[in-house]
């Protein structure tokens, strides 16, 4: 809407420039109600009540030309960073927000001027408590202000199948938003079997940098020195990481989709060994203890990163459930969510003067080394953490598991006859 010093309109930002780039003239609020499935008259919906809308998109092949198909789930990663930055500072501002993933995708392609295809939209996030919204008024005709072109990259490659992926996901009408977001979950049974032993946290960080100097200081730790961090540190990221998401596709009982699984390699009056976090009772249930270093390294994609770390954070989901309720948008929303739990904890980590790295994984072999408890769950991210190395570079490593692995692959062992 209008606001001081800045009219009505959809605009683009530069971050390179810290710019905005006006693509349409006029209030459009009411395309973006629409799209939503939600009604102008809602005095109470996030859209109607926000002077200002960000909407994030994400270009598939910035991702893909590394990652080709696997890169689909880091174009959510990535999103889900900048949303946590912007959850966290919005937060700060005195701002409300509400996560929004559940729309029309050709009606906001559209308002963007993007295909749906090369780059597509992701999400929205309505701001208010800042300026007074004004009324919602008929939008202008999307067809009669085309936006204008913007650049390509010369190099710039397809790649059909993250295309294809979001396209199995999008939600072609008004009713299939509003269908969908009724499946959203209202509650979530957790279970907690009698012979894992839970350890009640308790012990709060106070030295906690500002936000802003965390978002500032914000980057992946290459090399980790292996040393450990406080207790209070650890639970501080956990805890202050997982308070719920204000987000369309969580119901009222659930503040997550995402499940928290832990590799202790060195964390002060912690065991080592393997844990599930369970943020509604602020509880590490141990469920395995022992040294798994090698193990962590080999999990995370044969990388010194997660072997060197203190801890070890895997975020999990039952994708099966998520799928069944929330059908194929269930899978984007899982990656989303995880990549702004991921983002929180970046934020908590830095401002505690430790370091991160998100990584990729053994899907399949993750699931199978927290099983019995993670059987039938799907890895969505990784995250080590603890004290960065004097020198941030990456150093080599072969697990282990992986050279034994390799032996069996090439018949070590089997008897000849």
């Amino acid at each position: 809407q209008d606001l001081a010093g800045l009219d009505a309109g959809v605009y683009h930002f530069s971050p390179p420039e810290f710019s905005l780039q006006r693509l349409r003239v006029g209030d459009y609020r009411r395309i973006l109600i629409q799209a939503t499935g939600e009604e102008p008259a809602l005095t109470n919906s996030p859209l109607t009540q926000a002077p200002v809308t960000l909407i994030f998109t994400t270009i598939f092949w910035r991702s893909a030309w590394k990652y080709r198909a696997r890169g689909y789930r880091y174009c959510y990663w990535d999103t889900g960073t900048v949303v946590a930055n912007l959850l966290a500072a919005a937060t700060a501002s005195g701002l409300s927000t509400q996560l929004i993933a559940g729309f029309v995708d050709a009606q906001l392609d559209q308002l963007l001027g993007i295909d749906g295809s090369r780059e597509a939209t992701a999400c929205l996030v309505p701001l208010g408590g800042g300026a007074v919204p004004a009324p919602i008024t008929a939008a202008p005709d999307l067809a009669s202000v085309p936006p204008e072109d913007g650049p390509r990259i010369a190099e710039e490659v397809c790649y059909p199948d993250s295309e294809e992926l979001h396209t199995a996901s999008r939600l072609p009408s008004r009713e299939a938003v509003i269908s969908w977001r009724s499946n959203a979950p209202s509650q979530r049974e957790i279970t907690h079997p009698s012979e894992y032993s839970p350890l009640l946290i308790q012990e709060t960080a106070s030295d906690a940098a500002p936000l802003t100097q965390a978002i500032l200081n914000r980057g992946s730790t290459r090399r980790f020195a292996r040393e450990p961090i406080a207790l209070t540190h650890f639970r501080a990221v956990l805890e202050h990481a997982t308070r719920g998401i204000p987000a369309d596709f969580l119901g009222p009982k659930v503040s997550s989709l995402v499940d928290i699984y832990a590799i202790v390699n060195s964390v002060e009056g912690l065991p080592s060994g393997s844990y599930f976090f369970s943020p509604r009772d602020n509880e590490l249930e141990l469920l395995r203890a022992g040294d798994f270093r090698e193990e962590s390294g080999h999990l995370g994609f044969e990388q010194a990163l997660p072997a060197d770390a203190s801890a070890v954070l895997f975020f999990m989901t039952d994708l099966e459930g998520v799928l069944a309720r929330l059908g194929n948008r269930g899978y984007r929303v899982a990656q989303l969510e995880a990549g702004i739990l991921g983002g929180r904890m970046y934020l908590g980590v830095h401002s505690l003067g430790l370091g991160a790295s998100g990584l990729t994984f053994y899907d399949d072999a993750v699931t199978q080394f927290f099983s019995p408890h993670a059987e039938g769950k799907s890895t969505m991210f990784v995250l080590p953490l603890g004290r960065k190395a004097a020198i941030n570079r990456v150093r080599p490593f072969r697990s282990k598991v992986a050279a034994r692995l390799d032996a069996l692959a090439r018949g070590a062992g089997q008897s000849r006859s």
